[in-house]
């Protein structure tokens, strides 16, 4: 009985591992995207200071370009992802869900996107925005396939 307590107590004091910008160090570089109607690139600064810069630009088939500052910024145990399409005022989405190859930031209040997710499988970088809490709740979203420059 002794040795239960003792594991009880034990495994109840561990915490979960902070989240922190070493955990994103796969999103680093630059990434392009080229399909039939539009072609984008993101670029992703190294970590340093707190901070992950980036930047993404998007030009559609008919000439007209977008472009958004991105911010990754470590707070307490976790990781803001800050978006500022077209130069517009931040909005900051939090970190709901990392592991490994994949980082799932939500911001419930922001009419769209109000999920951003990023997940890398064999070289390939997938981002995808969405109207949802999750992308598998979004009516609407929006993909983009990148390769590392």
């Amino acid at each position: 009985f002794p040795a239960f307590c003792i594991l009880l107590m034990a495994t109840s004091t561990v915490a979960e591992e902070p989240v922190s910008l070493n955990h994103l160090s796969w999103l680093q570089g630059c990434w392009d995207s080229v399909d039939p109607n539009r072609q984008a690139e993101e670029c992703w600064s190294l970590a340093a200071g707190g901070l992950m810069l980036g930047y993404g630009r998007t030009v559609r088939q008919n000439g007209t370009a977008g472009f958004e500052y991105l911010r990754l910024e470590q707070r307490e145990n976790t990781v803001v992802l800050i978006a500022q399409p077209d130069g517009g005022p931040p909005t900051e989405f939090t970190t709901a869900e990392i592991s490994e190859q994949f980082v799932r930031f939500v911001n419930p209040a922001h009419d769209f996107p109000r999920v951003i997710e990023y997940r890398l499988s064999h070289d390939k970088l997938t981002a995808i925005i969405g109207d949802g809490l999750t992308i598998g709740k979004s009516e609407n979203t929006v993909t983009f396939r990148f390769e590392h420059r």
